[in-house]
């Protein structure tokens, strides 16, 4: 799970005031386990004051590319209404080991998600997501816009969302954990202050079958605007997952 959020993240845009004329942002991150890069992830984001748009390319590289392909595409469009963001429509599509996979969800005004799925539950060894656990909800990428707005809004990290991403119902929190210092690293871009973020994942449904529904996974965001007057964005995440450490580290921005 903590994978899809760290891949989440790095899609997040800097921006609490959305501009009147259309903006564009791209971010490049790589992410580490052990010190060998294992992904590579691009992102755009396109957002103005009515509207944002987020793509992200993520693929495998090295040699766990070479062990276990893996490579993701998704996308999220939705509306901006005042401090709130209404997410429209949701696609992933992606690929491991040769096997094609996809989600889409779109949004109704009543907060309805519907939803297409492939392969379908019944054939990835889980249970089928209640539609009344779905109402309500929001993407991964727009729960990530929502958190960088408002750690904009006050410099702190706070909130806590309702997910969902096709298959698995989550809840999410976040929490301020103070002022950091990014020490200069040739992993990384950025080196310097930065916030440091707590994000806890809990789980709600839709889980492979013999995972323990109520189980929570801990990360770590760091947050830092890159240059003077500039919003922040993550330049940095981590979180513990099956084979290590995994490392996320802001490589460009343009």
């Amino acid at each position: 799970m903590f994978r899809h959020w760290l891949c989440a993240i790095a899609a997040a845009w800097p921006s609490l005031a959305l501009a009147d004329d259309p903006t564009v942002l791209r971010l490049r991150y790589d992410a580490y386990i052990g010190g060998i890069r294992v992904l590579s992830i691009a992102t755009e984001a396109r957002y103005d004051a009515q509207a944002y748009s987020l793509e992200v390319a993520a693929r495998t590289v090295g040699i766990v590319g070479w062990v276990g392909d893996w490579k993701g595409d998704s996308l999220t469009r939705g509306g901006v209404m005042g401090r709130a963001l209404r997410p429209a429509l949701h696609r992933a599509d992606s690929t491991w080991r040769g096997a094609p996979r996809l989600v889409e969800l779109s949004y109704g005004a009543d907060g309805t998600v519907r939803t297409r799925v492939e392969p379908p539950p019944e054939q990835d060894n889980r249970e089928k997501v209640p539609e009344a656990e779905t109402k309500g909800t929001i993407d991964t990428l727009t729960a990530i816009v929502a958190l960088v707005r408002r750690f904009g809004s006050d410099g702190q990290c706070a909130g806590d969302w309702k997910l969902f991403d096709g298959r698995r119902r989550f809840d999410v929190m976040v929490y301020d954990a103070g002022e950091a210092a990014l020490e200069p690293s040739n992993y990384s871009a950025y080196a310097g202050p930065a916030r440091k973020c707590r994000v806890t994942t809990r789980r709600v449904a839709g889980y492979w079958k013999g995972q323990a529904d109520t189980a929570e996974q801990t990360g770590y965001v760091w947050m830092a605007p890159l240059g003077e007057g500039r919003a922040p964005v993550p330049v940095r995440a981590e979180a513990e997952i099956g084979l290590g450490t995994l490392v996320l580290n802001l490589r460009k921005a343009e």
